[in-house]
């Protein structure tokens, strides 16, 4: 029977091999979190930063916490952005079961699907002040806003841990109906509700998107919020 100092050893040593874990390659973006993007000046690359703000109506809802970065309240959104426009990178994304957002006029990282990836928000109807801000998901965003996303679909045990950098807070959105686990950090699932138009809403979503309750009315979307764990 191994003695429990050469357990925490073993587990010492995995947790300081996945803080050496660097970002994927490729194009794509994550949902910003109320500490900011992740820093990366290491990897040869910085996030662009962006937001959508959306024109709700009057009764949005989210969960406590909600660690996501930007105003939101009962009648508008901020959905804040931190996107990787470079292809740097030497690694892959893991296999399980996860999305983040599709970079603009870019292909899904490799092994990811959701080239036609969407969820569509009926946003606002009547004096509607949508607003854009830099760097964005690719979509499109009018009075309405469609954003397309990119998913990891193979996962196939809910308790399986992935490597991911793990030394600062970061957000994944939902997918397979649970938050995938990352090594050495923690997590809180969370949920923002949109309430969109009112007059013949159009909400609607399609291909391989995030977890979302769709309504004829609301959109629910769910976040993954990642912390490091404490040693």
């Amino acid at each position: 029977m191994k003695s429990l100092f050469s357990i925490i050893v073993v587990l010492l040593s995995a947790l300081a091999l996945t803080r050496g874990a660097k970002w994927p390659i490729g194009y794509w973006g994550i949902p910003k979190a109320d500490k900011g993007c992740p820093s990366v000046s290491d990897q040869g690359f910085v996030f662009r930063e962006g937001y959508r703000k959306h024109d709700t109506n009057s009764d949005s809802k989210w969960s406590t916490p909600l660690n996501l970065y930007g105003d939101y309240g009962r009648k508008s959104m901020e959905q804040h952005f931190c996107m990787k426009t470079y292809e740097t990178g030497d690694v892959e994304w893991p296999k399980g079961k996860y999305c983040v957002f599709k970079a603009w006029a870019q292909d899904c990282p490799a092994g990811m699907k959701g080239w036609n990836g969407y969820v569509f928000w009926d946003d606002n109807d009547i004096f509607n002040s949508n607003k854009l801000v830099g760097e964005v998901p690719d979509g499109v965003y009018t009075y309405d806003t469609e954003i397309r996303y990119c998913c990891k679909v193979d996962g196939m045990d809910e308790n399986a841990e992935i490597s991911l950098p793990n030394t600062q807070p970061f957000l994944l959105l939902r997918y397979g109906g649970y938050c995938q686990k990352v090594a050495g950090m923690n997590i809180s699932e969370q949920w923002f509700n949109w309430d969109c138009a009112n007059i013949f809403p159009k909400n609607s979503a399609g291909g391989y998107y995030p977890d979302i309750d769709l309504g004829t009315r609301y959109i629910t979307m769910f976040y993954c919020y990642y912390t490091p764990a404490e040693v």
